[in-house]
């Protein structure tokens, strides 16, 4: 890069500066990846739409473990503190955006099942409702418990592979040298598992 280590602080403050910049720019990085993803497929299909971001998303982990790790693994500092700037919480709102607007084209084209309205818990209500105006999610609250729902599961599987939390029972992980890390079906457009390749980067 032409600079030294002791000069990129000329520009940052500390060490902390540095990955929370660097984390910015990694989650306008990643959400750019996904939307050029789901842009390969019709407006109208959203559940492929959806599959096709959260595949993405497994393929960026697995082939770019270190920034997957500084966005939302043990490396985001100010997320595993609970001190995310707001910088860092708009930037992480840019890369959920997308998943965000995956599932409005979904509810909307493919109403799923939630809970009947005024069934959850009223502080989990009050947060939901809290995110929805904050955030501008264009769903209902019961929907927007549904998918935080699935964000975490989508979550927890990629991050357990990503950064290798499963070699405990299966060695042949990303991080081995073996490449035998096995890859989900490709689900076709009836919903039923065909194969697919690997998720490749880009």
């Amino acid at each position: 890069m032409g600079i030294t280590a002791p000069a990129v602080y000329r520009y940052f403050s500390s060490h902390d500066e540095l990955l929370r910049t660097l984390r910015v720019d990694v989650f306008n990085e990643v959400a750019e990846h996904l939307r050029r993803s789901c842009d390969e497929l019709p407006k109208d299909d959203a559940p492929q739409r959806l599959i096709t971001a959260g595949r993405a998303l497994r393929g960026r982990g697995l082939t770019h473990q270190r920034d997957f790790g500084l966005l939302l693994g043990p490396s985001a500092l100010g997320a595993t503190r609970g001190e995310e700037s707001a910088r860092e919480q708009d930037a992480g709102w840019v890369f959920g955006l997308v998943f965000a607007e995956l599932m409005a084209d979904l509810w909307r084209s493919h109403p799923f099942p939630v809970d009947p309205p005024g069934s959850l818990p009223p502080r989990l209500t009050e947060q939901l409702s809290r995110l929805r105006a904050h955030r501008h999610v264009d769903l209902p609250v019961e929907a927007i418990a549904v998918m935080l729902r699935c964000w975490v599961r989508l979550y927890g599987l990629i991050c357990m592979e990503a950064l290798g939390h499963l070699q405990f029972a299966l060695d042949d992980g990303p991080s081995s040298s073996s490449g035998s890390w096995p890859t989900p079906a490709k689900p076709s457009a009836s919903g039923t598992s065909t194969g697919g390749p690997p998720p490749s980067d880009g």
